[in-house]
């Protein structure tokens, strides 16, 4: 039996809200850490054996000596997202996961269409048949064009990590 390896946790800073969402589409356990003080974001990463990751260089380097830690240089959370993904061997599926809700990371569950009738818009509750529901935050999703914008940046994502590992194997080989 092949040993697959689980991609860690993570603890992303405050600064990465957006990188946070992505990872949890992706299915990965992410932590969010809100607060300004760094000792908790440090002790959080430590407490979860997670990989910490910021925009913050002060935090990093702090952080170094007690977790694994991962400084972004830009703002762009795709390219975070495509640095995360390379590094930890994460794959983007062309459908994102409704494993892990993207808000709080909790589990998300499918629900009957009948418990949504006056939590969602009245229109969405005529055209949707299939709702899903955190468990946690109690947010409610569904599969609309939202779905397929989300979709299609995983593809699109998925396509630049393929050809820039093409690439690299290639001037790797000659």
């Amino acid at each position: 039996m092949p040993n697959r390896k689980r991609p860690p946790a993570f603890v992303a800073d405050a600064m990465l809200g957006k990188l946070t969402r992505w990872l949890r589409l992706l299915g990965a356990k992410v932590f969010f850490s809100e607060s300004k003080n760094d000792d908790d974001a440090i002790k959080q990463a430590m407490k979860e054996r997670a990989v910490l990751l910021t925009r913050d260089e002060a935090l990093a380097a702090k952080a170094g000596n007690y977790a694994q830690t991962m400084l972004f240089k830009t703002n762009d959370s795709f390219q975070q997202l495509r640095t995360v993904m390379k590094k930890f061997g994460l794959k983007a599926e062309s459908s994102p996961s409704f494993a892990l809700c993207p808000k709080c990371g909790g589990k998300i569950k499918r629900i009957a269409k009948a418990k949504v009738e006056r939590k969602v818009f009245p229109r969405v509750f005529k055209q949707q048949r299939l709702f899903w529901a955190c468990g946690q935050c109690k947010q409610i999703y569904w599969k609309g064009s939202h779905y397929a914008r989300i979709g299609d940046r995983l593809k699109k994502l998925n396509n630049t990590l393929r050809n820039r590992n093409s690439c690299t194997k290639r001037i790797a080989a000659r």
